[in-house]
């Protein structure tokens, strides 16, 4: 796995096995990770060469596959030192044939959203003593919800995988508010920080698209050259001070950056040159 500027500025070696969970720290010095070896990484990138201080794993090994990773809470920013991890609590949200597929945090009211793939959606508060109370929880949405993101004082969206839906709940009842169909079953969905733009991966298409939200009116689709004819999940970010960009992966090795206004690629990243 490698960390990008405008060229490979980091490789991380440690792990082998399939990385699906990359979580930085604010401030960027500190990055985790989970894989498919039922570990979960803690990297110091404030160094040279990225440094693994530290790798946790259940005692049992009873993790399995890391699926979904959140800071739950920093009082401040991490800015130099050491970071030093210790299990608090564990709590068992679904049955352990339910893995969970996402997760979103809400730090001004300690608020946890979790998703599994068949579509349960439960909530939590978290407590001074770091124990995870249920709040609510909802049946199954009958579709796996590949993202949660909360947005207003108040609400929480599930994106769903099959049905390419976006289901506004309720963030202290968990009642739905509303339902909206998007263009083709949802690969991976993200938010810009102002909550007015939303990136989705749509797999029907096998392209991205920026939508108006909370409205569903598309207003921009990104193409990511693929000769491929099977359609896979990609992940794709905002970013800039303004998320003036987007960010887009792909599944031959390489990385898109476009203009988020004009949808024009200014640039490739190259991720693996074997593909």
């Amino acid at each position: 796995m490698h960390i990008f500027g405008r060229k490979p500025l980091k490789e991380l070696k440690a792990c082998k096995s399939p990385t699906h969970g990359l979580l930085f720290s604010e401030g960027g010095q500190f990055l985790i990770t989970g894989s498919n070896d039922e570990c979960v990484r803690v990297w110091d990138m404030s160094k040279s060469s990225a440094l693994c201080i530290q790798t946790i794993r259940h005692p049992q090994e009873k993790w399995g596959q890391i699926t979904s990773l959140i800071w739950a809470h920093l009082p401040a920013p991490v800015h130099g030192g050491m970071l030093s991890t210790t299990a608090l609590s564990t709590t068992a949200a679904f049955a352990f044939d339910h893995p969970v597929e996402s997760m979103a945090y809400d730090k001004h009211h300690q608020r946890l959203i979790a998703a599994s793939q068949f579509g349960v959606i439960k909530a939590y508060t978290l407590t001074s003593s770091s124990n995870a109370q249920l709040l609510w929880q909802v049946p199954s949405l009958n579709a796996m919800p590949k993202d949660l993101a909360f947005f207003g004082d108040d609400k929480v969206v599930a994106f769903l995988l099959q049905s390419g839906e976006m289901v506004c709940l309720s963030v202290a009842t968990g009642i739905i508010q509303w339902r909206k169909k998007l263009l083709g079953a949802i690969g991976h969905a993200t938010l810009s920080r102002d909550s007015t733009k939303l990136l989705v991966n749509n797999l029907s298409t096998n392209n991205f698209e920026l939508y108006a939200f909370p409205e569903d009116t598309l207003t921009r689709q990104f193409a990511i050259p693929d000769k491929g004819t099977r359609h896979k999940i990609k992940q794709g970010v905002f970013a800039g001070d303004n998320d003036e960009f987007v960010i887009c992966g792909s599944l031959h090795g390489k990385i898109y950056v476009f203009n988020a206004e004009t949808g024009a690629c200014i640039e490739e990243l190259q991720h693996n040159r074997s593909m």
